[in-house]
């Protein structure tokens, strides 16, 4: 009973998800020439919640940097994706995520596409994802 009422708030959490994802497509900006940045805060509550909803994202934007952010039991959780021709030209998900979670307390890394990253200060979740259109201007060098 407990796995079938987890299943159910899964599928509702997969559906908030993609009804969010045209709002969240609506936020793209270009931090740096030629270089689309979509950095917002997402209503996921589980860090899976927030993977499936970078997937997501990926699919209707596979050019962009992404740089998701939620609250997940109130504490700040950030992921970040970078496609594979921005790697190739010196983009970092993983440096990108860590100076993220710095400025909400926070710290994580991973690999130059993919990256995780968890914080301890809820009040700079924004803050925090704000910060990350300066950051790849400084990736990309400007």
């Amino acid at each position: 009973q407990n796995q079938e009422l987890q299943r159910k708030v899964q599928g509702m959490e997969r559906e908030q998800s993609k009804q969010s994802v045209g709002d969240l497509l609506a936020k793209l900006a270009e931090p740096a020439p030629g270089v689309h940045l979509l950095a917002a805060r997402t209503p996921a509550a589980t860090n899976e919640a927030l993977r499936e909803m970078v997937d997501l994202l990926r699919g209707q934007a596979p050019d962009a940097i992404l740089v998701l952010g939620a609250l997940v039991n109130d504490r700040p959780s950030f992921i970040a994706a970078v496609p594979k021709p921005l790697v190739d030209r010196g983009f970092n998900a993983g440096n990108l995520i860590r100076e993220v979670a710095t400025v909400a307390g926070g710290k994580g890394g991973g690999r130059p596409e993919l990256a995780q990253a968890g914080a301890t200060d809820p009040t700079k979740l924004d803050e925090a994802l704000q910060a990350a259109a300066g950051i790849v201007r400084k990736q990309a060098g400007g």
